[in-house]
């Protein structure tokens, strides 16, 4: 079953803290252990930033630690992310 994650949006800024208008809005989800996110079909980049991700595409699963980060390619089918850890997995989505 796939859950609804906890998911926030933000914004980069400049150095004096206004709003970056060159970089566009990221997404940044928060997946609990058993909890899946089904996440679209197109080219994006997956950063993960505490815990460790399951990333499932196009009949390949790809294990992404903290730190890392991924570039998924569109394919035939959406990719799904599930929560690998017992901690709390938060993951950028650009």
């Amino acid at each position: 079953m796939i859950e609804e994650s906890n998911w926030t949006i933000v914004r980069s800024t400049t150095l004096s803290g206004e709003p970056d208008p060159a970089d566009s809005a990221l997404q940044v989800f928060r997946l609990s252990k058993g909890a899946v996110h089904k996440l679209q079909r197109s080219c994006q980049v997956i950063l993960v930033m505490a815990g460790c991700a399951w990333i499932t595409l196009n009949g390949q699963d790809i294990v992404v630690e903290s730190g890392h980060e991924i570039h998924l390619e569109p394919g035939e089918h959406s990719a799904v992310v599930s929560n690998l850890c017992d901690d709390l997995l938060v993951y950028e989505v650009r």
